[in-house]
């Protein structure tokens, strides 16, 4: 899910002129203590994602940015409701 949003980002902002530069993403620091312990780490950060989305959805309102306002909406249906 993670990487087709960062898909459409670069597709959104290839399309706009900008330039895209991937770089290595660490490898998980993460240690579990139990079954339920990774569940809860991954509700975390879809909650955290969740909260990017929304503020940058908030941002291209503000500056009348209809096209990513669009490209945000896609990732709605997938996100944790706030």
């Amino acid at each position: 899910e993670e990487r087709d949003h960062a898909v459409l980002f670069m597709q959104y902002m290839q399309n706009n002129g900008l330039k895209v530069t991937l770089e290595a993403i660490a490898k998980p620091d993460k240690t579990f203590d139990s079954v339920l312990s990774p569940m809860e780490v991954a509700a975390e950060h879809e909650r955290y994602v969740t909260e990017l989305i929304n503020n940058i959805h908030d941002e291209a309102h503000q500056a009348k940015a209809r096209n990513l306002k669009s490209c945000i909406l896609k990732f709605w249906d997938t996100e944790i409701l706030m």
